[in-house]
Parts: structure tokens; sequence; C-alpha cells
């Protein structure tokens, strides 16, 4: 005689809630991952200041947060591009700006969505913007709105890119 059905469920049944979390884990774990990028990121505002009057380049603010997705999509679609990197490293000085510990910085350029970029002068006049998620031609085309005004009108923000695979339409 075979076993019963009921015990062969049993035995699988764990199996089923393994994968079922490897595969949540693995999902989330992938959402949270950020490739490296050769963006020679300033650390805080006024380097940045001091570099863009020193160089006459202006400044790329990027406001962001760990926990906002499409902030995520941008550091895992755009920032590793090399064509994406060598725009910012050679017109801009790009600073990252983490919106939960720079608070007045979110209040004096007026971001009410994130993420944003901001592209202002060594004195902080801002020259273009945008808020909401950006792809590759997004950032490049808001760049050089900025350093050559009359080029490239400023880009609408598009929605993000699913953050995993399964999650396309």
């Amino acid at each position: 005689m075979g076993k019963p059905a009921n015990s062969r469920r049993r035995r699988k049944f764990p199996w089923v809630i393994v994968l079922l979390i490897t595969a949540f884990v693995a999902v989330l774990g992938y959402s949270y991952h950020t490739p490296t990028n050769h963006i020679a990121w300033v650390g805080d505002l006024a380097k940045a200041k001091a570099k863009a009057a020193a160089s006459g380049k202006p400044i790329l603010m990027e406001f962001s947060a760990s926990w906002c997705p499409a902030c995520r999509a941008v550091k895992r679609n755009v920032w590793p591009l090399k064509r994406v990197a060598d725009v910012v490293n050679s017109q801009v000085i790009p600073l990252t700006v983490d919106v939960d510990t720079q608070k007045q910085l979110v209040g004096k350029y007026h971001v009410n969505a994130i993420p944003a970029f901001i592209v202002t002068d060594a004195r902080g006049r801002v020259l273009a913007r945008a808020e909401g998620y950006l792809d590759a031609d997004g950032v490049i085309a808001l760049i050089r709105s900025a350093v050559r005004p009359d080029a490239i009108a400023v880009p609408q923000s598009i929605p993000p890119p699913p953050t995993h695979p399964a999650a396309a339409p």
C-alpha cells in the first residue's frame, strides 16, 4: 500500500513555503540593489558650490530617499549607464541630497516630490528642474537644458520602470 494522500501533501507544504519565502527575499533584495556607478558625487553643498565656482559648471542636485522606489530605480537604471556618467561628470557637479537628513535644502528648493533633479549655478540660482522619475535621456536633456538653455526643452517626468520583471504589465 502507498502512503495516504494527506501525508504526501504535508511533506510538500513546507517546501512550498520555503520556496515562496525565498522568492520574496530575492525580489526584495533586487529592489534595494543599486549597482555601482562612475559619477563623481560630491558630499555636501558647500563643496559642490566651491567646485562649481572654480570650474564654471552648474550643480546637479538629486533629491532622493532610501525608502523611495522611484529613487532606487534611478540609482539602478540611470546612474550606472556610461553615457549618463560621461555627461554628468563632464558638464555638472553632481550632488545627492537625502530628503530625510537635509530638510533645509528640500525647503529652500521647494521639493514636493522625489526623486527631484535641480540644476543650479554656483550661487544657488535654479537653472532647470524636474520632479519624478527621469530615465537616462531625461536626465541628459535636463542637464543640457541647463548648460545650453536654448538647445533642449526640459523633460517631463515619466513613470518609473517596474521594480522587478514579474511586475511588468
